[in-house]
């Protein structure tokens, strides 16, 4: 199979490497292979986009809306953050459905379309809801159910593109998840302010149409399908080389690695999805104004987005199970480092631990295709998925339990310090696995 302009023409019979589409006269290359920059960032940005609106649609949207939605109707806070749960868990329980989905020529282009109309029209229902039951079942149950499509793209399509440069590309994807901390809230606040709760969230409807659905139809299941190779190209003796084997999920599954990858990830769940929410309540229990306990959270957001590329260098330099092994082992001495610094420099606090905890996001996506390849990595994530997000949707109240219950953080950041030292050991087990049969 030999490269011609940064693609491959037909693979001969005796190369097992993953077929191009044949360039002939009446097919010429596609589009996509024709653009002067590789159509991988392409999948990157629209990635990127996905997440930005995503968060901005879950757990940024729900602490903006929350506050005017109780003052205006008399509901519960409880109950309205409620929804977020039920929405996490019913799309984790949709994943190992979904996921393999994104393996399939056409799935993951359809899909994710399918997927962010749906969640459009979704969204703009949440102005007509009158009871707390109806906001419950409309953002968690269906909310989970036409979200499930879009969730799944992280880890599913970008590492299908990029082998070499799969960390940066996993960066860059990730970032939106960040900037949605940085960004959207003060929008937010602004659209509740002028058209109340109801109308902001016909303009998230809108907004979520714009961002996430139309984007989504310039998804490519992987470069193969339209005459790409992955880091636009990869040849060696006018043949594909990949750089990695690619196992099935049950395959993937049958290895001591992989359970020892899903340990450790759901264990680190607890960290990096439960310290963010707690980071302001920390902070006004250091005696600091509430200003300084929002500024706190932007400057998580902020470090979060640094801490994805920071990390992405080693990565594309040693296997991802050393940068496992590091990042998770600075999440355990950063956690409860708050407990020691005096109120004077406790800003410093967010910062670093968003520098781990957004770090740790972008790079736990890329343990399972380096470990499992990328063919079938819909249907490996989305056999994961599930109990990584039981564990951490639990997070959000461990912390919070903490304080309650015992009158004091401490117990629960020195509980997540210990958990995330486990993960460590157990990332630093999972030795890369040999070929599959």
């Amino acid at each position: 199979m030999k490269l011609v302009g940064g693609a491959c023409s037909p693979a001969p019979a005796t190369c097992l490497a993953p077929r191009c589409p044949a360039v002939t006269a009446t097919n010429p290359r596609p589009w996509e292979a024709r653009l002067p920059f590789f159509y991988g960032w392409v999948i990157v940005w629209v990635t990127f986009l996905v997440g930005l609106i995503n968060s901005g649609l879950t757990w940024v949207a729900i602490g903006v809306f929350a506050p005017p939605m109780a003052e205006d109707t008399g509901w519960s806070r409880s109950a309205l953050f409620s929804g977020l749960v039920v929405r996490s868990y019913v799309g984790a329980a949709l994943a190992p459905v979904i996921g393999p989905c994104f393996d399939r020529p056409h799935g993951a282009r359809w899909l994710s379309v399918a997927s962010g109309v749906l969640m459009a029209a979704n969204v703009c229902t949440l102005a007509m809801v009158q009871a707390e039951w109806q906001f419950v079942l409309l953002f968690g149950g269906v909310g989970g159910v036409v979200s499930a499509g879009q969730s799944g793209q992280l880890g599913a399509l970008v590492p299908k593109w990029f082998v070499r440069r799969r960390a940066s590309a996993m960066a860059v994807a990730t970032t939106g998840i960040g900037i949605a901390a940085l960004l959207v809230a003060p929008p937010l606040a602004l659209l509740i302010t002028t058209f109340g709760w109801r109308g902001a969230w016909v303009c998230v409807g809108v907004a979520t149409l714009v961002l996430a659905a139309v984007p989504a139809l310039l998804i490519r299941r992987q470069p193969e399908d339209v005459g790409l190779l992955p880091d636009n190209g990869l040849m060696t003796d006018g043949r594909f080389q990949p750089s990695e084997r690619s196992y099935t999920a049950s395959q993937a599954f049958r290895t001591r690695q992989a359970w020892l990858l899903l340990a450790g990830l759901s264990l680190v769940s607890l960290y990096t999805a439960g310290l963010p929410t707690n980071i302001p309540g920390m902070l006004e229990d250091m005696g600091q104004s509430r200003e300084h306990a929002v500024l706190g959270f932007t400057l998580y957001g902020a470090g979060s987005v640094l801490g994805r590329y920071l990390w992405a260098w080693p990565a594309e330099r040693r296997h991802v199970r050393w940068v496992l092994v590091a990042i998770t082992g600075y999440g355990a001495v950063v956690g409860p480092l708050i407990l020691a610094l005096p109120p004077e420099v406790a800003l410093v606090y967010p910062l670093l631990a968003g520098l781990g905890i957004g770090g740790s996001a972008s790079m736990s996506q890329l343990a399972w295709p380096a470990y499992f390849g990328r063919t079938h990595l819909g249907a490996i994530t989305g056999a994961a998925r599930l109990p990584i997000t039981l564990l951490g949707g639990a997070s959000w109240v461990v912390l919070s339990a903490s304080h309650d219950v015992l009158g004091a953080y401490g117990p629960g950041l020195w509980l997540m310090s210990g958990v995330s030292v486990v993960a460590m050991v157990l990332f630093w087990l999972a030795r890369p696995v040999s070929r599959p049969p």
